[in-house]
């Protein structure tokens, strides 16, 4: 199971910490979907599937909020983009 950890030091967040052994489809997987994460349109409709599902809770909304945000802290930019964006289409 992965563990995201903080590097204080470096300032770096996303340091993927695995088990036993580093599994390179893991690897290769967490790249496809940081590609997908800096994609506009399927952040937005990730974001929309999630809060339409019945059993999506207000707490699993703020740990994939979170996440999100850490994932996207270097491009805060694009971050306030899609919040603006989501909001303005949802209300």
């Amino acid at each position: 199971m992965p563990v995201v950890c903080c590097s204080v030091e470096s300032r770096m967040f996303c340091t993927v910490q695995y088990g036993a052994g580093r599994n390179s489809g893991l690897d290769h997987g967490l790249a496809l979907f940081s590609q997908l994460v800096c994609n506009k349109i399927f952040l937005l409709n990730f974001i929309r599937t999630l809060e339409q599902r019945c059993d999506f809770l207000a707490r699993d909304k703020v740990n994939v909020a979170s996440l999100i945000c850490i994932a996207l802290h270097t491009r805060l930019d694009y971050l306030t983009e899609l919040v603006h964006t989501h909001c303005c289409i949802d209300h």
